[in-house]
Formats: structure tokens, sequence, C-alpha cells
């Protein structure tokens, strides 16, 4: 009775086990599933991201161009030639003109009827667009298509387009997901194939997606599912079988009402979670004679398997360290704690592409590991850091007060400052911190992040500012620069837009020689827009390149009146964007508008700041080559701000460069600040280069500049900016001197 009793309490023991495993086996698989599945997620996210982000670069690129053409006169071989290096840059297959008639050529001299085009039928009533995949007329391949209308005086005269091989686009969209097991679809909102990834277990020869599904009667209500979700532009996903299980995200692309489908076929999950239901029957069959032995076994290889797929998933290749994907994951679960406050922070290195430049890519990733274990050193108990992407970090802090939390992320910059040396030259890694606190919890995860960056992006380009919170008057900074974005064009009809005027005092002739054309905003209420508030926000959007022109334009009209008045007009200098230099036709428009007011270009100098030199350095030298064959004087403003260096002086072919106030402000005081200002001018005399000085606000640095050789002098010791009636009055009392 004994031994019966103790045989059936070591049966309930192994029937318990086994249920115990199986009951393991199964939550471990949900979970493994609920992983999978949240990656799935966040990976169609990011190749949703990619796709509208090269889609929008490829609208925007045709708009801009459009609207230069629009500038010009039409003449299609001409405009051609021009397109020809925009076509290699963006890696379009092709570009072209359509006339009225639907006759296209293209920049591969190609003559085309596309008058059947939809995207030509568009153009026509003044829309752009972006086809979805079409079939190639001259060879036959797939194709989509950029297109954008060229307008003039409010009349469609042609159409701009440009060709993608839909190769490119399947290329962009093929990454290597759960070890290229993975695909991505774009199908627009009747189903029908837009673009496929060329990965193994992609289907690319399929018309509909609806009709590839039903193929399968079994999906008849996956397809219903999917199409309801598609008509209400909802964001989900969805199990079907098509040959073998497949778990699908759906979500909008934004564009043309196209959707993006990422696929897993169902055996992923099986490949997760397989060892360990063999290793539960296995368990399930020997339990009798080795359940401790298996008990230990099942544990460690859990955890084995654990640390590899969190290892192959959640490690950044670069750092060694937590990936963003871990980070979101473990993220979420942490700000959800009760009675926790946290706050989300992104940082970014400022400049540290220079690093990259001067020391090489290998340097610049032993930097990025050194960042990332001080950073990883100074956390706290549950808190987080990732490496967000190139030079950006992403961390989960805590916080309790706002002031502490701000001394304490000086306190890490501080650590950062000096953290490494090259060849036993030290460096700064300055960095920049946006914070977002997740004060409301039901905020997801994403919104936090992209609320730290636009608290970051606000202050990437200021100085006094490394620490930025997004809050409320973040949001009404941002309200603001939405209001200025949208009046400029406005503003521009209205000429809003006034020019100031800040003679240059030149000191081997002791009187006025010249100015800066200044940009000022007096908005419809009369009321003054200081340039620091909307220069910024026209850079950052792209603005900037019409408002340049607009004041290029204003002053070569004032430059023509003033000679026509027989004033003596000294050399004027105009502020250029870094973004102007981006333009093909940048110096082509300048050069018209000089053509246009028969004004000499001795009179024009070009202003470029330092950085803007620095960063482009081999295709500046076409520029101004280009701008010397016309007599263009350029000048490089801002010396002394940046990355500054006596090579540009010597391998850039400048005519005129200007100090910035930052060297001169203490230079009364300080005997090597005058040694290192001497040195510039000397340098700058033995290759024929003037010399101005700008800010100059007292008698004292008026003097030592003229005792240290420079040349000319802009400042308000000598003048403020001026309005246009003030400055006639100087150069008519430079008329009366003689």
């Amino acid at each position: 009775m004994k031994k019966y009793s103790t045989s059936k309490r070591f049966v309930i023991i192994v029937i318990a086990l086994v249920i115990g495993s199986l009951l393991y086996t199964n939550i471990f698989y949900n979970t493994m599933r609920e992983r999978v599945l949240s990656m799935l997620s966040e990976i169609a996210y990011q190749s949703t991201q990619v796709l509208k982000k090269e889609v929008e670069k490829g609208e925007a690129v045709l708009s801009n161009v459009a609207d230069y053409i629009a500038q010009e006169e039409l003449d299609t071989d001409n405009i051609l030639a021009k397109l020809d290096t925009l076509n290699e840059d963006n890696f379009f297959k092709r570009m072209g003109i359509v006339d009225l008639e639907g006759v296209g050529k293209t920049t591969d001299g190609l003559l085309m009827d596309l008058s059947d085009r939809n995207y030509f039928l568009k153009g026509l009533e003044g829309y752009s667009s972006v086809s979805g995949t079409i079939i190639d007329k001259s060879d036959g391949q797939e194709i989509n298509v950029f297109s954008a209308p060229i307008i003039k005086e409010g009349e469609v005269v042609a159409l701009l387009f440009a060709t993608y091989a839909t190769d490119y686009y399947r290329n962009l969209l093929t990454t290597t997901i759960f070890n290229g097991q993975g695909y991505t679809y774009v199908i627009d909102n009747k189903g029908n194939r837009v673009i496929a990834s060329n990965n193994k277990n992609s289907k690319i020869d399929f018309t509909n997606f609806y009709d590839a599904l039903n193929e399968d009667k079994g999906n008849e209500a996956t397809a219903k599912k999917l199409r309801t979700a598609i008509e209400h532009n909802e964001t989900g996903n969805l199990t079907y079988t098509y040959g073998v299980g497949k778990y699908m995200d759906y979500r909008p692309l934004d564009i043309n009402n196209w959707y993006v489908l990422t696929i897993i076929p169902d055996e992923v999950i099986a490949t997760y979670t397989n060892s360990l239901v063999l290793l539960s029957a296995s368990f399930a069959l020997i339990c009798v004679g080795a359940i401790s032995y298996l008990v230990v076994y099942i544990f460690k290889q859990k955890e084995k398997n654990q640390r590899e797929q969190e290892e192959m998933i959640f490690t950044d290749a670069l750092t060694g360290g937590m990936s963003q994907a871990r980070f979101k994951l473990e993220a979420r679960s942490l700000i959800r704690h009760p009675g926790v406050s946290y706050a989300i922070v992104v940082m970014d290195i400022e400049k540290f592409k220079y690093i990259n430049d001067l020391y090489g890519f290998s340097e610049g990733d032993i930097v990025l590991k050194k960042i990332y274990n001080i950073l990883n050193a100074q956390l706290t108990k549950h808190e987080l850091c990732a490496r967000q992407s190139g030079d950006h970090f992403i961390l989960l802090l805590h916080i309790e007060e706002r002031n502490k939390f701000t001394l304490r992320l000086e306190e890490l910059q501080k650590r950062l400052l000096h953290c490494h040396e090259f060849d036993h030259q030290e460096y700064e890694i300055k960095a920049k911190f946006g914070i977002c606190l997740a004060i409301d919890k039901s905020d997801s995860l994403e919104t936090m992040i992209d609320h730290a960056d636009l608290a970051l992006n606000l202050i990437k380009k200021e100085v006094m500012h490394s620490v930025s919170y997004y809050d409320d008057q973040l949001k009404e900074k941002l309200l603001q620069i939405k209001m200025i974005e949208n009046k400029f064009e406005l503003a521009i009809n209205n000429r809003e837009f006034i020019l100031y005027y800040q003679p240059k005092y030149n000191l081997h002739t002791n009187r006025f020689d010249g100015g800066e054309a200044l940009v000022r905003w007096k908005n419809s209420e009369g009321k003054f827009i200081t340039p620091n508030q909307f220069i910024p926000i026209f850079e950052s959007n792209g603005s900037i390149i019409k408002l340049d022109r607009y004041v290029f334009e204003e002053v070569c009209h004032s430059i023509s009146e003033w000679l026509k008045a027989g004033l003596p007009v000294g050399a004027m200098s105009i502020n250029v964007s870094r973004l102007d230099l981006y333009s093909p036709v940048f110096v082509d428009d300048y050069l018209h508008i000089i053509e246009k007011y028969q004004i000499p270009s001795e009179l024009i100098q070009l202003e470029i700041t330092e950085t803007a030199l620095f960063d482009n350095n081999e295709e500046m030298l076409s520029i101004i080559n280009r701008l010397h064959d016309y007599g263009i004087a350029v000048l490089m403003d801002d010396f002394g701000t940046g990355y500054s260096s006596v090579s540009m002086i010597k391998d850039i072919p400048i005519d005129v460069l200007k100090i910035d106030k930052s060297l001169i402000d203490d230079s009364l005081t300080n005997d090597r600040g005058q040694t290192i200002v001497k040195m510039i001018i000397d340098l700058c005399h033995q290759f024929d280069i003037k010399v101005t000085t700008e800010g100059v606000e007292t008698k004292e640095q008026f003097d030592l500049l003229r005792s240290l050789g420079c040349d000319f002098i802009q400042g308000y010791y000598c003048a403020k900016p001026m309005d246009l009636e003030a400055y006639i009055h100087i150069l008519m009392e430079l008329s009366n001197e003689g």
C-alpha cells in the first residue's frame, strides 16, 4: 500500500512537472511572440520613416528646382544640361522636361510621348505628384516618377520630372529583417503593388495584394480586415496564411494613400522557441530519472538562450552597450512605474563631424565608445543609456528637481569635455541635451523622444545654451516659429523685408568706403522682427535661399540707382547662406541679377561663413574660382568662431577676411590676443587678402586695429546699421568731400 502510495505521488509529481513544463513553454512562447511583434512594429516604423523621408526629399528637390527654372527663360536644352549633375547627385535614373503637348526631353537624350501619364495630367492642373510603379517606355523596366509643374505668372508652362528605378526603393526597403526572412511591401489604398523589397521570401510578381491573399480562401476575413483598416487610415497587425503562417504590420506612409506592409513568417517565432519545446518534451520523457538535472539544465539553457537573443537584438554593435531597441523596450516599462519621475534626454555631440574629418572615422568610433562608457558609468539604479544613431545618445534618468537635474547634466558635460586625446593632443567634446519630462505617462515613448529632439534642435546652433527642456515655453517658441514660417511668402510679396546698411571705414583713406547689407523684417503691423528670430528658421526650412536672392536683388537695384545719381559707391558685401552653395543655379542666378541692373561686379562682395567654407572645401574652390572669373570678390565671414585654421587662408582663395568680434574683445588687455590678431593680418597681407574687423565698439579697439595694420573697420564706433535714406546721406557727404 505504501509502495502504491509512493508510486502514485511520483506519478502526480511527474504529471505536475510535465504540465508545468508545458505551461512554461507556452508562457515563454507567448512572451517571445510579443517581443518579436514589438520588434516587427519598430522595424516597420523605421522602414516607413526611411521611405517617407526619401520620397519627401525627392519631392522637395523637384519643387525647388521647378521654382528655380520658373525664374529663367524656358530653354529646355540649357535646363537639361544643368539638370545632368543634379540627376547624378540624387541617383535619379533620368530627369526631364515635358511640354504642354506631353512631349518629354530627358537628361539621357530621350524624346518620349508622356501625354498619357497620370503625373503629366496632374501637372497640367498645377499639381506635383509621385507616381506608383509604372513601366518605363524606354526599356520596359519598373520605375517611379516624381513630377512638379513649372509655373510662370500663374500658368503651367511645362512639367519637370525625375525618374527612380523601382529597384532603388526595393533596395532601400531590403534590410536584413530576422536573418533575411522578413520582407516589406508598399501598396496603395486599393491593394495594388507599388514596391516590393528584394528579400528572399518576398513575392514581387503579384499585382494586387488583396487578390493574392484571397488565393487562399482562409484569408477572406483577413483581406476584409486589412481593407477596412486601410480605408480608415489605421495602423496595426494581423496574421494570415500564404503557404505558411505569417505576421503582418501595416501602417500608412502618408504619401499617395500608400501603405507599408512588413511581414515575417510564423517560423521566425518557432526558431526562437523550438529548442525549448524539444527540451520540455525531453524533460517529460526522462523526468523520472533526472528531474533535478533537467530543472537545472532548463534553467541554464533558458538563461543562455535569452542572453544570445538579447545580445543579437539588444546590443549596439559599435559601443557594445544597450541598443536603441532594448532601450525603448525597458524604458516603456520603467516609465509606467508609479511614484518615480523620469526624464527622456537626447544628447548630441556638437560638430562631431569635424572629429571624423580631422582624425578619421576609426578615431571617431573610439570617441563614441568612450562617451558611452562615461554616460553608462554615471547611471544609477533603473536608469538607461543607449546610442541612438551616429553621435546621438538617448538616456532615461531620474528627476526630482529641475535645477538639480540641470546641474547633473552640466557635470556630465564637464566629464565629457576632455575625455579623449589624439596624438597627445586633447580636444574638446561638447555635448548638448534636449529633455522631455515624462509627466503624462499616457504619452508614447516615441512622442517623448520627439519632444526631446525638438528641444535639442532649438539650441544646436546656440553657443550659450547646452540644456533645453520641452515645456510650455518651448511649445510657445515652436508656435512662434510656425507663425514666422507661415508669414514668409506674404512678407516677401508685401516687401516687408527691408535693408539696412552698415558702412565700413577704410583705415588707409580715413573715410567710409562701402558697407554691408543687413536684412530687417518690418511686419504689416509696423513691428520689427529681429534677424536672430527669423534667419535661423529660414535656414532650417530652406526659405533662406529665396530671402537671400531677394536681398541680393534689392542691393543691386540700390547700387544701380546710386551710380545713376553719381554717388561714390564702394564695394557692398552681402551674406550668402550655406544652403545657397548647394544650389546648382546659385552662381548663374546671381550673375543674371548683376547683369540685369548693369552694375560693375567689383562692387559686389559675397560673405560666406568660415564654417560653410570648411564644410564644403572642394565645392567652394569651384564656386569661388567661378565668381572670380566674373570679378566678384569673396569674403570669409566670422573668422575665429569655428575651427579656424591659418591653412584655410592659404588653401581657399578669398579676397577679404572678416575677423569676428570675439577675437578682438579681449585684445586690449591680452598681449597674446593682440599677437594672434597681428599674425592673422600680416599673413593675409602676404596673400594679398584685405582684412575687415567687425564689432569694433570703442576708440581703444579702433586705435589698436589701426596700429596692427587692419584695412577696414566695421562696428558701432564708426557707424551703426542704418536705413537706406541715412546711408544715401553718407554717400552724399562723401561726394561733397570729393
